[in-house]
């Protein structure tokens, strides 16, 4: 027995497996060591062989008593078509266990093959859709694809409205793209809620496939204009700021200008200043020898004046002493 370490690589092995010949009665065996506290999200399966359907059977019964809440697994019409060879799971998860469906061998005469659709039920949990696809070889005749079975599904479209856009254009695309692929005499139910802006669909498993994907190529759509809008805002707000830095940058200049210009004033005012003070000391020495001199001529003047007097009591006494 081989040992796998992970489910990845126990879907390798199922892929290896598909290149294999069945032969009835043979075993296999995928095994997973096991650990001291195996995960709850790992199942084991020892399946005595059968059909697709009877696997999917087992694979639910064995889900809802391991997992911690109940796998959700669709199942077609035409699963019993196809043979799966006995086999044995370990330590394998939902998904992987479900995917090997898709890995079974094909031999010349079998005209079915297994297709699993995963489908988001808006929950956070997917839906497995098992459904059976028919081979179509060059000269192969194959009988009519049976009926595939409806399943619901559900999806938020709140993001519509909260985007401002009309749930009717959503609608109308998604009636679009199923008016292509939907049987007329067996046609999907689409139903909007606009209390709640849920989306339900009952319809098959690429019906549902179809709306989905409407949905994602809105919402693909819907984050593209968004990011152009964003782009658009962010552009007119960095032109703003450019525009604003310009003007800044331009009061900044013709501040720095009238700085100089000032600065310069100053220079200009200390000189002028500095003279002046020169100036005030010249004229203030200038007073000084002027008030120096004016003392000088002050007393000269008082001696002058003293010596008129004397002049004039001489002159009086000679006319008083001159004989007559």
């Amino acid at each position: 027995m081989r040992t796998l370490r992970n489910p990845v690589l126990s879907l390798a092995a199922c892929v290896c497996l598909a290149i294999l010949p069945v032969v009835p009665g043979t075993r296999t065996a995928l095994a997973v060591p096991q650990q001291e506290e195996p995960s709850r999200s790992e199942l084991n399966l020892d399946f005595p062989g059968g059909t697709a359907a009877d696997y999917v059977a087992a694979l639910q019964k064995v889900a809802k008593t391991k997992l911690a809440e109940p796998p959700n697994l669709v199942i077609g019409e035409g699963l019993q078509n196809i043979p799966v060879p006995p086999l044995t799971l370990t330590g394998v998860t939902l998904d992987t266990a479900i995917q090997f469906l898709t890995t079974l061998p094909q031999s010349s005469d079998e005209q079915w093959y297994a297709k699993v659709i995963e489908i988001d039920s808006g929950e956070g949990r997917p839906v497995y859709s098992v459904q059976a696809q028919a081979v179509v070889r060059p000269g192969m005749q194959v009988n009519r694809s049976p009926a595939r079975s409806q399943e619901l599904a559900v999806w938020s479209l709140r993001w519509v409205t909260d985007a401002g856009m009309e749930p009717k254009a959503a609608l109308s695309a998604i009636e679009s793209a199923l008016s292509m692929i939907s049987d007329p005499s067996r046609p999907p139910k689409v139903r909007y809620h606009e209390e709640t802006g849920v989306l339900a669909a009952v319809g098959t498993g690429p019906e549902l496939v179809a709306i989905k994907g409407v949905i994602d190529a809105l919402q693909d759509s819907f984050r593209a204009g968004e990011q152009r809008r964003q782009i658009a805002e962010l552009t007119a707000a960095q032109q703003e700021m450019e525009q604003k830095l310009a003007v800044a940058t331009e009061e900044i200049r013709a501040r720095d200008q009238n700085a100089a210009r000032l600065e310069d004033q100053v220079h200009r005012t200390k000189d002028e200043l500095a003279m002046l003070k020169q100036r005030w000391s010249e004229v203030v020495s200038q007073y000084s020898d002027a008030q120096a001199q004016a003392q000088a001529l002050t007393r000269e003047r008082d001696n002058l004046l003293q010596e008129i007097e004397a002049l004039r009591a001489k002159a009086a006494d000679a006319q008083a002493n001159r004989p007559k």
